[in-house]
């Protein structure tokens, strides 16, 4: 199973972590992987693209985590929080129709 965690403070995602793997199909035919895959390294990819700002991704172990830069001017933060808005949309759109491949939950912490 794929266990996605989304990290927030302030209401704002600061990181999420992706890890594990759907076990839907075989590996390189796995649908359900295929999309989180995608939709995670879409959301890095449109950070550095459309908004010139590097969000650290540390690939290790099958497990994915992505840090968002904090400091940002406001305009930037929110473009930056609406692409990850977007990215979780898309993955618990997954989750709904897979839901025995793939977990989603949300963590609040303190600090950044």
């Amino acid at each position: 199973m794929i266990h996605i965690t989304v990290f927030r403070h302030d209401q704002q995602i600061v990181r999420l972590q992706i890890e594990g793997h759907a076990l839907f199909s075989d590996p390189g035919q796995d649908i359900v992987c295929a999309a989180v895959s995608v939709l995670a390294i879409t959301a890095v990819n449109s950070c550095e693209k459309l908004l010139g700002i590097e969000v650290p991704a540390v690939l290790e172990h099958d497990k994915l985590n992505c840090s968002l830069p904090a400091g940002l001017p406001e305009s930037v933060q929110h473009d930056l929080q609406l692409i990850f808005a977007s990215t979780i949309c898309g993955l618990q759109d997954i989750v709904e129709q897979y839901p025995h491949h793939v977990a989603i939950k949300e963590q609040t912490i303190n600090s950044k």
